[in-house]
């Protein structure tokens, strides 16, 4: 079976190596905004061996926070109505949804 790369998060790794990446795809095709050095080819090659493919927790919880039909626009409303008429009522009502999401996972 192929394996499946999370490209933000590979990108973030390579980044974090201080390699010149311009972008990665899910198949692990790596972008560089130049050609590596063999240095840095090996340590590309090793960053990308020790890619950890799940989710991260950030990844996570917005996915149980869509799955349980918050949409974006739901919070931009709540904060919005928050911000112009000082009304907490929606952002308290979600915080608690939200709160109740992330307790049960």
């Amino acid at each position: 079976m192929e394996q499946i790369f999370n490209p933000k998060k590979l990108t973030e790794e390579l980044k974090a190596a201080k390699l010149p990446v311009a972008g990665v795809s899910s198949t692990g095709r790596v972008d560089y905004t130049r050609e590596l050095t063999k240095t840095e080819s090996a340590m590309a090659q090793g960053v990308i061996e020790s890619h950890e493919t799940s989710p991260t927790d950030d990844e996570i919880a917005r996915s149980l926070i869509a799955n349980a039909g918050i949409s974006l626009m739901d919070i931009v409303m709540a904060l919005w109505t928050r911000a112009v008429t000082g009304d907490l009522s929606a952002v308290e009502a979600l915080s608690q949804k939200i709160d109740a999401i992330m307790k049960t996972n």
